[in-house]
């Protein structure tokens, strides 16, 4: 995925791609990369109570959540993903798997890498 990121113009500090990407260093802890992992649930005691503080609206934190005033309150929404993304071949490798889950914010219009 590091080599279809620098295709599109991706920047990259090389030692983090080397420690956590690759696993090159042995001193620090490493899981290696799998599609089919179970997902991971960010959205802690802490994140979620944060979802619940107003948030402003605006063009690169778009939302379809209902604002008043140019604000909302997010409320564990997914991130936005705009019409003409570029997504990445694991994500579909995902799918009618034991480990595929319900991707609300996957755009109809997408484009695979």
């Amino acid at each position: 995925m590091i080599n279809e990121g620098r295709k599109t113009g991706l920047v990259f500090n090389t030692r983090t791609v080397n420690d956590i990407v690759l696993g090159k260093n042995k001193k620090k802890k490493y899981t290696p990369l799998n599609p089919l992992a179970l997902p991971n649930d960010s959205m802690s005691w802490g994140w979620r109570i944060i979802e619940y503080l107003p948030r402003k609206e605006s063009k690169q934190n778009k939302t379809k959540r209902t604002s008043f005033a140019g604000v909302y309150f997010p409320s564990c929404e997914p991130r936005f993903i705009p019409d003409g993304a570029i997504i990445h071949k694991s994500v579909f490798e995902r799918r009618d798997t034991a480990h595929d889950f319900e991707q609300l914010n996957l755009p109809l219009n997408h484009k695979k890498l």
